[in-house]
């Protein structure tokens, strides 16, 4: 149910979260409320709701990031969608690797595999990974934010267990 004020309905319901997704790894302009002000680079995401951009500009081996509150945004207009620049995957991820060495990191992996059968949670192995069914995935360093899943209620449990671990 739409909600208006007077003629106007709210954004909110006029926008089109579709065509934003399309926009997402794509260089676009933002154009801003405040007269000439344009910002360009890469679209890393937009929130539909707010539609707060944030834009990735590569400049020599790092990225520049700027936040553009959806208040201050005019419009959007999508200036290349192709041949754009890769965003690394792990952008906003901690480089685990520089920290922990292998040994230590399968050493930890085995220990939260053992702590969780012990306490009868039916954990299996792929790869580095430690799996409950399709539930629940554990990732490196094995960690309580490492637990990833769409079940609330048992990604909670896991999480618990694995911060009641014995060092």
């Amino acid at each position: 149910m739409a909600t208006s004020t007077g003629n106007e309905t709210h954004r909110v319901f006029t926008n089109d979260p579709i065509h934003f997704k399309s926009l997402v790894n794509s260089i676009v302009e933002v154009e801003t409320v405040h007269g000439s002000d344009t910002h360009k680079g890469i679209l890393f995401t937009i929130d539909p709701v707010t539609e707060t951009v944030i834009l990735l500009d590569p400049v020599e081996d790092y990225l520049n990031m700027k936040i553009i509150t959806g208040l201050n945004v005019k419009n959007i207009k999508c200036i290349q969608s192709t041949d754009v620049p890769k965003i690394p995957d792990n952008l906003f991820k901690e480089d685990w690797a520089k920290y922990i060495s292998e040994e230590e990191m399968e050493s930890k992996r085995i220990k939260l595999k053992d702590w969780l059968l012990k306490n009868t949670i039916p954990i299996t192995e792929s790869g580095k990974t430690l799996k409950l069914s399709d539930m629940l995935v554990i990732e490196p360093p094995y960690g309580p934010e490492q637990c990833m899943s769409s079940n609330e209620i048992v990604l909670s449990k896991i999480q618990n267990l694995v911060k009641s671990m014995p060092e």
